[in-house]
Parts: C-alpha cells; sequence; structure tokens
C-alpha cells in the first residue's frame, strides 16, 4: 500500500467512526427523551407509541377492527361455506 492509500484508508475509517459516533449520539439523545417521557407518565403525561418514538423504523399499526364489520365478515364466510358442503363441493 502506498503512503497516499494509507492515509485515504486512515481518512475514511474515521469518517466512519465520526458518523457512527454521531448515530450513538443520537440514540442515546432519543433514549434519553423517552426515559424523560416515561417519568412523566407519573405525573399523567403519555409514552409515545414506538412509531413516533423510532419515526420510519416501524410501520404504522392499522386500527383495530369494530367487531361488527368481523362478524358480518365471518357469517359471510360461514354461509358460502355452508353452501358449497351442501352442493357437495367442498
Amino acid at each position: 500500500m502506498t503512503l497516499g492509500e494509507l492515509t485515504r484508508a486512515i481518512e475514511s475509517h474515521n469518517r466512519l467512526e465520526r458518523v457512527h459516533a454521531r448515530e450513538r449520539a443520537a440514540w442515546d439523545y432519543r433514549l434519553a427523551e423517552l426515559i424523560g417521557a416515561s417519568v412523566s407518565r407519573l405525573f399523567g403525561g403519555k409514552y409515545p407509541p414506538i412509531q413516533d418514538a423510532y419515526p420510519g423504523m416501524f410501520e404504522a399499526v392499522e386500527r383495530r377492527q369494530d367487531w361488527r364489520i368481523a362478524k358480518e365478515r365471518l357469517m359471510d364466510y360461514a354461509a358460502r361455506h355452508n353452501q358449497r358442503r351442501k352442493e357437495g363441493k367442498g
């Protein structure tokens, strides 16, 4: 390895170390915010959902479905299934 290549490799390594250090600092700062939010729950505060705590890392969870819709879909499925059984197809 030439002196120039060695110098570039060391500079590249140092840049990567700075990037990793900044990432760790950002995560540590976010963790401190979450700890503060958790402590504030003791005094009536609310804890943020994981999607807000770590944006871009977790997909939003779908809202729960109304049980009436689920019941209607299940009844439709059961009726179709029973009809096929009566017809001898299932």
